[in-house]
């Protein structure tokens, strides 16, 4: 007879392995109840600029003739349900309404410290708002509010109006010192303001102030921003330049004398001596398509500035050009239409497996063609790109101080509001890092106002080789692709990682 076949022994059963934990994502929200009302043909009105508070708290928008102030904790990215149900109360969003303006607001933004509001519009004017302490109503002629709009939640005033311009207000930006302001408009100049002393404004809102320098271009100026380390201003204008500034004054013996004492010369002692750095038209020069804005933005290291409407194999780009010998650097790509606005992060991020010494930089970059990306030096793609959010193109973008929140504007009249995990961009450094990396790079404080400001020798020798006719113009070292060093050799607290970055996978809605 046959043996009877053995039976199969039973398998042993798998362990189950353990369920994941969900990855952190970005948080994305398109609340409807940020509007400026409808215009004349029944369309929402446009939201043409957007600012985050530096505290996180609250964000302005400027819409039709108006400026509003939300609160940011109605927009619900906490990541907390509970917490962000109960913080979604749509009708005690809106903080507050500034009026006072006769034409369209084109831009809004808060000063450093917060302690300030600017709003620039066509009426050719820039008003300065500060809130109202708590128990105390606005001055007559303010500006919260008006006859007919709903109750404020929040009290704010007019405390400046800044009469210069001759046409269109575009776009302002503030000095990191809080102290002073650069404004750009249709009347084909930059202008620079100073703020009174502390204290010097007891007028109630009444106080104009006059420019105390006037910058020109041969077209209209619709972009602007300050350097963060404070030293230069670059402007974008519709002639496909854009022109770098420098403020610094003083003749030959005072440039040795700060190259000895590593200070820079007296800085505008009431004078603001400024003077072309450079004219930027590479890339720039070929795209003349009009668009509204030329949003340029400076990295937040000083390292590179961003332009926008700009072209490559004619494509459309916004390109970053290296600081001081300002050459052509990283590309953000893949719009279909011109790149309109750019706006870097004003965090640093760690960098992961550097020991938290390196840092990486995010930048956002709006279009024509309704699309958002958002780029870290960390990848060769996009970290975002945001397709389908709107239904016209991007307007105005903006970050919160912590570098995980962002929001973006555009001309159908909403906004789009995304929060990031720290395991997306990378956990921010703490300020402290930003400010002492700024004097490792720059020998400067930007927060400690003109007088204290300091320059590096490489920065000293570079422009008093370009006061003297014949001599060598070398550029001092650049910190990109990973280099680590500053100008001079000195030791930097961080270097950035910076390549040409190609696009990659989409957000849509």
């Amino acid at each position: 007879k046959p043996k009877p076949k053995p039976k199969p022994k039973p398998k042993p059963k798998p362990t189950p392995k353990p369920t994941p934990e969900p990855k952190a994502t970005m948080r994305l929200r398109k609340p409807a109840w940020v509007a400026h009302g409808a215009g004349t043909d029944g369309r929402p009105s446009a939201i043409y600029s957007v600012d985050v508070h530096p505290d996180g708290a609250r964000f302005a928008t400027a819409g039709g003739a108006e400026v509003r102030i939300w609160d940011a904790a109605a927009l619900g990215l906490s990541g907390d349900p509970k917490k962000d149900d109960a913080a979604a109360v749509p009708d005690r969003a809106l903080l507050t309404t500034l009026t006072g303006h006769t034409g369209d607001v084109y831009c809004v933004r808060f000063s450093a410290s917060g302690a300030y509001l600017a709003s620039a519009a066509a009426d050719n004017a820039i008003r300065l708002w500060a809130r109202v302490p708590e128990g105390q109503g606005a001055s007559f002629g303010g500006g919260s509010g008006g006859f007919g709009a709903p109750e404020n939640l929040e009290d704010w005033e007019r405390v400046y109006v800044l009469v210069g311009h001759e046409a269109d207000v575009i776009d302002v930006s503030w000095a990191p010192d809080g102290e002073r302001l650069a404004s750009c408009g249709l009347d084909s100049c930059v202008l620079v303001w100073r703020l009174p002393a502390a204290g010097g404004n007891s007028g109630g809102g009444k106080v104009s102030l006059q420019p105390c320098a006037r910058l020109a271009h041969d077209t209209s100026v619709k972009g602007v921003a300050w350097d963060p380390a404070g030293r230069f201003i670059a402007s974008s204008s519709e002639d496909g330049l854009v022109r770098v500034w420098s403020d610094t004054a003083g003749g030959d013996d005072e440039w040795a004398s700060s190259k000895e004492n590593h200070r820079a010369p007296a800085r505008n002692a009431g004078r603001d001596d400024w003077h072309a750095e450079a004219d930027i038209r590479r890339l720039v020069q070929d795209c003349r398509v009009g668009t509204y804005f030329r949003r340029i933005g400076w990295a937040p290291d000083g390292l590179h500035l961003t332009a926008t409407n700009a072209l490559k194999s004619k494509k459309h780009v916004a390109a970053c050009f290296k600081r001081e010998t300002w050459d052509e650097g990283a590309l953000f790509v893949g719009h279909a239409k011109a790149v309109v606005a750019t706006r870097w992060s004003p965090a640093l991020y760690r960098r992961s497996g550097d020991g938290g010494e390196g840092y990486v930089r995010c930048c956002a970059v709006g279009s024509e063609d309704n699309t958002l990306t958002v780029w870290s030096d960390a990848e060769q793609r996009p970290v975002l790109r945001l397709t389908r959010a709107f239904a016209d193109s991007v307007s105005d973008v903006a970050w919160s101080g912590d570098g995980l929140t962002m929001l973006a504007a555009s001309h159908d009249g909403s906004i789009a509001a995304m929060r990031f995990a720290p395991e997306e961009l990378g956990a921010p450094h703490p300020r402290s890092f930003l400010l002492q990396t700024l004097m490792s790079l720059h020998s400067v404080d930007p927060t400690a106002g003109e007088d204290s400001q300091l320059i590096s020798i490489t920065q000293l020798e570079y422009e008093s080789r370009r006061k003297v006719p014949g001599s060598s113009s070398s550029p001092s070292p650049d910190v990109v692709n990973g280099g680590g060093g500053g100008g001079g050799g000195r030791p930097v607290v961080g270097s950035p990682v910076v390549g040409r970055l190609r696009p990659g996978a989409t957000q849509s809605m």
